[in-house]
C-alpha cells in the first residue's frame, strides 16, 4: 500500500496491529473465528471442512508411517533371525 496520506497509513497500521494481536492470542483468535462464523456461516463451514480434511489426511499419513515402520522392523528382525543360523 502506497499512500502519502498519514491518516490512511495510520488506519492501515492499526489493522495490521489488530490482526497480529488476534492471530497471536489463542483466545482472541477463537473469539474472532466464532464471530466471523456468525457473519458468514458458509465460509466458516468451508474452513471447517478443510480443517477436517487436513486432519483426516494427517491421520492416514501417520497410520501409514506407523505401518511401514512396523513392517520394516519385522523384516529387519526376520533377516537378523535368518542370519543367526
Amino acid at each position: 500500500m502506497l499512500s502519502n496520506n498519514m491518516e490512511d497509513v495510520r488506519n492501515y497500521w492499526e489493522k495490521i496491529n489488530f490482526s497480529y494481536d488476534v492471530l497471536s492470542d489463542v483466545r482472541m483468535r477463537a473469539r474472532f473465528d466464532r464471530n466471523s462464523a456468525l457473519e458468514d456461516p458458509g465460509a466458516a463451514l468451508g474452513r471447517m471442512a478443510l480443517s477436517t480434511m487436513g486432519w483426516g489426511i494427517k491421520s492416514v499419513g501417520n497410520t501409514l508411517t506407523s505401518l511401514v515402520k512396523h513392517v520394516y522392523e519385522q523384516n529387519s528382525k526376520q533377516k537378523k533371525d535368518d542370519n543367526t543360523y
